[in-house]
């Protein structure tokens, strides 16, 4: 994010300007805009949550000229990984429309159409991990901010369903992640996690003191977008 911003003072500037109505406009899911308030709290952030930070990786590797073969996922992909898995022995997840993103990631991906995929896994209800799985280094990376390593579930799932796409057994790693201090900043430092590999120039890696002031850059970051695409709305209108 900009370092140059001054988050507190930019946020409180915010807060004057943005309209507290309405859903978020430029974004996936029409979330209210009242969303945006847990930011400037110590309150873990949802999968709502992480999914607007998805968007903003999503546009900003759209824009890059490198790493475009990167497909950024929303916060249900790993839970839908997990599904498909589960139901492997049945042949749902070649047949089942609620399978179609999953196996459309994994065939793009065994074809090169895609280098590799990025998303969010929740981890007990209550906690957010990174999940790398690149088909270019037949590697899966796994980013835990606690720095806990994934459940043998986990291992399994991914372990299939990268096998069935590509027919080679992947290498685990370790994705630098910033270590939490706290019992709340899984969702931004799992995030941070994902967009440094993605795209490390944009998304230097926050240390755990400045946790707060990267919360606000995102409010700040994400109401930038809201406001962009109301504005468009209206030049159309």
């Amino acid at each position: 994010m900009n370092t140059a911003e001054h988050p507190p003072q930019d946020a409180l500037t915010m807060l004057g300007i943005l309209p507290w109505s309405g859903n978020l406009q430029g974004f996936d899911f029409p979330e209210s805009v009242e969303t945006l308030v847990h930011y400037m709290t110590n309150e873990w952030l949802s999968d709502s949550h992480e999914d607007q930070m998805l968007t903003l990786l999503r546009q900003d590797i759209t824009l890059s000229s490198s790493h475009t073969l990167y497909e950024v996922e929303n916060a249900y992909f790993g839970s839908l990984l997990r599904s498909a898995y589960a139901s492997r022995e049945h042949g749902e997840y070649e047949e089942s429309r609620h399978f179609a993103r999953v196996r459309g990631v994994g065939q793009a991906l065994a074809e090169g159409r895609r280098s590799a995929v990025a998303f969010i896994l929740n981890v007990n209800r209550n906690h957010w991990v990174a999940v790398i799985v690149d088909f270019c280094t037949s590697e899966i990376l796994w980013g835990d901010p606690l720095g806990h390593p994934p459940s043998a579930a986990d291992i399994e799932a991914l372990d299939w369903w990268t096998a069935l796409h590509s027919g080679y057994t992947f290498a685990h790693r370790t994705l630098m992640v910033t270590r939490q201090t706290d019992d709340f900043s899984c969702g931004l430092l799992a995030f941070g996690a994902l967009a440094h590999y993605c795209l490390p120039e944009k998304y230097p890696l926050v240390a755990a003191s400045e946790v707060a002031d990267e919360r606000l850059r995102m409010f700040l970051a994400i109401a930038r977008r809201h406001l962009s695409e109301v504005s468009n709305l209206g030049n159309h209108a």
